[in-house]
């Protein structure tokens, strides 16, 4: 009974553990879907911005034709690029809703009149430690349950054990209460000799040594399982880590990639204004421009689902 009660406390704890986990993974999912969300709103500044680039070239490309100086077929390449940007930008006001929606259905709440106010600002990602020990892996909530499972078995290989004792009950007076008298006058002479219980203790056909195999052969597997579950919160870490240190070395390189890309648009807008190139050069240039900003904002936004993931790897955090 002690080793059962022991069995029953670590498999309450390795529930409370399991629902820790659940707990961590809808938090991450919402923290997700939220950042998701203030990455489009970047976005969308970075539409409006651009689209507003795109009308004042779509007005000097027609000011330019109505002068003879550029071919109708400018004037359309100018007007499909902007229409272009709209639709971008119809598909990310969809995509903002659809997060908005998941994000009401996390928290409980009916999606109907659950709005997130716009904003251009992406928090900067958390401050990483140079070195993150190992030991903060022991919070997490399924290393917590598989360590308690293996507490389980274990105290469930005493149970098996202990069910070789035989099941005696003595009454009040001290007579022997086990089994129908009818059953214990018909008995051989050997279950005379050793009693009824203990009897069928002896000779069950292996039965319980099976099960005592069993359960060996069960906390075997626990913890086979424990050790697979801290080898994959090793192996999500580490790689946490290490899309952290590429997305900043990432970072710096598109943030150049930008500079090029703002110089390039200036210089070829410059020459179609002087008539020297036609618009599609400025086109190309413009539309350079616009993916390598959007890509350094997908960066920064990168940089942040690492950090929720390496939040989530460690349990919780660093501290």
């Amino acid at each position: 009974l002690r080793r059962q009660m022991e069995a029953d406390s670590a498999s309450i704890a390795s529930s409370a553990a399991d629902l820790d986990a659940m707990r961590l993974s809808m938090q991450s999912t919402v923290a997700q879907a939220y950042l998701r969300i203030r990455a489009i709103d970047l976005y969308l500044g970075l539409l409006e911005l651009t689209r507003e680039a795109y009308t004042r070239s779509l007005e000097l490309t027609r000011n330019q034709y109505n002068a003879g100086l550029a071919a109708r077929a400018d004037v359309i390449q100018s007007e499909v690029q902007l229409q272009s940007l709209m639709t971008q930008e119809t598909d990310l006001r969809q995509q903002r809703l659809l997060e908005e929606n998941a994000i009401a259905v996390l928290l409980g709440r009916p999606p109907a009149g659950f709005t997130i106010a716009r904003t251009d600002a992406l928090p900067p990602p958390p401050a990483i430690p140079a070195q993150v020990p190992s030991a903060l892996l022991i919070r997490r909530p399924d290393v917590i349950a598989a360590e308690r499972q293996v507490a389980v078995a274990n105290a469930n290989i005493g149970v098996a054990e202990g069910a070789w004792f035989p099941d005696l009950t003595l009454s009040a007076q001290g007579i022997l209460q086990e089994g129908r008298f009818v059953d214990l006058f018909s008995a051989p002479q050997l279950i005379w000799s050793v009693g009824p219980s203990l009897a069928a203790t002896l000779f069950d056909s292996g039965r319980r040594s099976a099960l005592v195999e069993q359960s060996r052969a069960q906390y075997d597997e626990r913890v086979a399982a424990y050790r697979q579950t801290f080898l994959t919160g090793i192996q999500e870490v580490e790689d946490a880590l290490a899309a952290l240190q590429m997305l900043d070395a990432k970072a710096e390189q598109q943030a150049r990639l930008v500079e090029l890309a703002e110089e390039n648009e200036r210089v070829v807008t410059n020459r179609y204004r002087a008539g020297l190139v036609t618009f599609l050069e400025v086109s190309v240039a413009q539309n350079q421009t616009y993916t390598s900003r959007r890509t350094a904002l997908e960066i920064r936004a990168d940089q942040l689902a690492a950090s929720i993931r390496l939040i989530v790897a460690l349990g919780g955090g660093w501290r």
